[in-house]
């Protein structure tokens, strides 16, 4: 059985576009990973770029939120979005 887009709830294939966001201190296993179709990933990038900031609370990050880094100029540093001449 395929994954569900965490947005829209399509199936999606395995290799969809995924993030995992950070679990809580009581968790005993990382999350579940979230997939997105490529519709919400679409949508989901253009709203963050009209925030200005990618967004911080991904374990590990979706492609479409490194894409907004990149685009805006942030890089990772210490589990946080910086700016690149902020450093």
């Amino acid at each position: 059985m395929n994954p569900k887009c965490a947005f829209c709830g399509r199936f999606v294939s395995w290799k969809a576009d995924q993030a995992t966001y950070y679990g809580s201190v009581t968790d005993c296993e990382p999350p579940d990973p979230h997939y997105f179709c490529d519709r919400c990933a679409d949508e989901s990038k253009l709203e963050q770029l009209s925030k200005g900031r990618p967004y911080q609370a991904y374990w590990l990050e979706p492609d479409w939120n490194r894409e907004v880094a990149d685009e805006l100029g942030f890089v990772k540093e210490d589990y946080r979005w910086v700016r690149k001449d902020a450093k």
